[in-house]
């Protein structure tokens, strides 16, 4: 490996002019298919034979940089080459191989999410459904494409784990959008596949298997702020804050109460301004989570609106302007409708966990004397950061004033969606 990859002979993000060149030319992990295999195997036999524990096996799979700030450094490429080797060595290892698959489930996140993977096979325009922006890509230009066939291998080991397995359960033969196809595809089915996964733990699975839900959770949330940088300015950028919002709430759902006390670290909040003021006024995950939530909702309810705006514009106009603009208006239109949509569930989502019975909040400010014990739901009137959380989902669903107010169908949307989540709950 330290022959074969430049990302081991240059740790330092990139300096090295071929890890450049390989970093934006998308010529996969950077390594040959047999160089992975030699070097998995190779760690699959010094597990088994005890020779290296986990740790020791993880530190050579993530060198030069250390198992804790990999995720964040290393750039795509890298982060393709570990995903290949770490998906070879589920059957070296108890880690991947038993338990509740918190490590299995947090890389086959960490590789179903990644923004630099293949979208839509690499083709524009393939599936509108799936396409949140103009021209059908939604991704960075680092076109990591050993990414889908990592995901693809983690998904079998998903599907062969223990406890996981009922988790991720196999779609249809004659469908390609199974995530145990190496076959690109947008961020936004990526997410869906994740957050399906999350779900399919909460219906399917043991309870302590939440526990793998919640670290994956963590995992995208560490990670967020490196990952926006890496896509600032390109379309991936609305894409991969969208893909963050949906898939912790998807966790929240799975797990309100641990989310809740989980501390919001530095490192997960330093990718929005005004760190510090975050930490304080949304000091959980959990809350974090829904303040996300609220936000990208706003803003996909916005972009609802203005290409409504557009649209009926464009479609007066058609009769002396020709139709190409009302066309090309009616797909951003069918676009906006389509991440709504999405927005909506995630918000069912924000009112299911916040409406979760039974579960003694975390972060609860002092009582006066003679008040009432806390409530049976997660939110809780004298917790203000909940309270803050649940006023900032209210604002961006309902209460936004023009010019970018929700239309009146986007509003009755959201409640359907916020009814039917606390309801579900």
């Amino acid at each position: 490996l330290e022959a074969d990859h430049p990302a081991r002979r240059s740790p330092a993000a990139g300096v090295n002019p071929i890890l450049k060149r390989l970093d934006a030319s998308g010529t996969g992990s950077g390594c040959a298919r047999g160089v992975i295999e030699t070097a998995a195997r190779c760690a699959g036999a010094m597990l088994r034979l005890r020779s290296w524990s986990w740790g020791v096996a993880e530190r050579e799979l993530v060198a030069p940089f250390s198992p804790f700030d990999f995720w964040s450094r290393a750039r795509a490429p890298h982060r393709a080459l570990a995903l290949r080797l770490y998906s070879r060595l589920r059957d070296a290892s108890p880690v991947l191989g038993a338990g509740v698959g918190a490590p299995l489930l947090k890389l086959w996140t960490h590789a179903a999410l990644d923004p630099a993977a293949s979208s839509s096979g690499g083709r524009k325009g393939l599936d509108d459904t799936d396409d949140v922006h103009d021209g059908g890509f939604d991704e960075s230009g680092a076109d990591a494409k050993g990414l889908g066939r990592a995901r693809a291998r983690l998904t079998r080991a998903i599907r062969a784990h223990p406890k996981l397995a009922l988790a991720l359960l196999p779609n249809d033969a004659a469908t390609t959008s199974d995530p145990a196809h190496p076959r690109g595809a947008s961020l936004a089915t990526r997410t869906e596949w994740v957050r399906a996964a999350f779900a399919g733990v909460k219906e399917r699975c043991a309870s302590d298997v939440a526990a793998a839900v919640v670290a994956a959770a963590n995992g995208v949330l560490d990670i967020a702020a490196a990952r926006a940088g890496e896509v600032a300015g390109t379309p991936a950028q609305i894409a991969w804050a969208d893909a963050v919002a949906g898939t912790c709430v998807a966790a929240a759902r799975v797990a309100p109460e641990a989310m809740h006390r989980l501390p919001l670290t530095l490192a997960a909040s330093s990718g929005t301004a005004g760190s510090g003021a975050i930490l304080a006024e949304y000091p959980t995950r959990l809350v974090a989570t829904l303040r996300r939530v609220a936000e990208r909702h706003c803003h996909a309810s916005a972009a609802h609106a203005a290409a409504t705006s557009v649209h009926k514009t464009a479609a007066a106009q058609s009769a002396f302007a020709g139709s190409f603009r009302a066309d090309a208006a009616h797909s951003s239109l069918r676009r906006a409708a389509n991440r709504l949509a999405r927005a909506d569930a995630w918000l069912s989502d924000a009112f299911a966990s916040l409406a979760a019975r039974g579960i003694e909040p975390a972060t609860v400010a002092a009582k006066p004397t003679g008040s009432s014990s806390s409530s049976s739901y997660l939110f809780d009137v004298n917790d203000p950061s909940l309270v803050r959380a649940l006023a900032s989902l209210v604002h961006a669903a309902w209460e936004r004033g023009p010019p970018r107010e929700p239309t009146r169908v986007a509003a009755a949307a959201a409640a359907n969606a916020a009814w039917s989540g606390m309801a579900a709950s």
